[in-house]
């Protein structure tokens, strides 16, 4: 006998989730994210790590559990125009030791893939992201952008050209 996984609980927490998100419910934000702040991987063969995102005035702070990765498996990458930060990473095949034996198998082994959507502002600073993986945890700081004031222009009106 062996333990497969489904996705099916996955969905239906997905499905919850898009019915009843802050703009649907009409809810303030009061962390400036978006409710949802990850999308799920394109494929279902792609398990979703865990992860916490903090906020703090300098920078975002994101942890992602993705044990048993080798570092060099994992690649995370930043696109600018969605705000998107997105990691996958790749689990080599378990060691073929006794499968004879095997009576249960519950580790995961194949692709991890999230995606954080992170706030349009204050923006990212893409250039100076740094990551490191410790102990089946991915670090990822993302710089904030320093932010201008934001104060108003007033913009001269000249005469209608003829």
């Amino acid at each position: 006998m062996s333990v497969t996984r489904t996705p099916f609980w996955e969905l239906v927490e997905s499905a919850f989730d898009d019915a009843f998100t802050q703009r649907a419910l009409g809810l303030p934000n009061e962390v400036g994210f978006p409710r949802k702040a990850y999308k799920r991987s394109a494929t279902d063969a792609a398990a979703i790590p865990p992860i916490d995102v903090y906020d703090n005035s300098e920078n975002y702070l994101v942890h992602a559990d993705i044990p048993g990765v080798d570092p060099s498996n994992i690649n995370a990458t930043f696109d600018p125009v969605k705000h998107e930060l997105k990691v996958t990473a790749e689990v080599s095949d378990k060691k073929e030791e006794n499968r004879e034996n095997l009576k249960v198998s519950e580790r995961w082994v194949g692709r991890y893939e999230r995606t954080v959507r992170l706030p349009a502002e204050p923006g990212v600073d893409a250039d100076k992201i740094t990551a490191s993986f410790n102990n089946g945890v991915l670090e990822l700081t993302v710089p904030k952008k320093e932010t201008q004031e934001k104060k108003p222009v007033t913009i001269a009106i000249g005469k209608p050209s003829l």
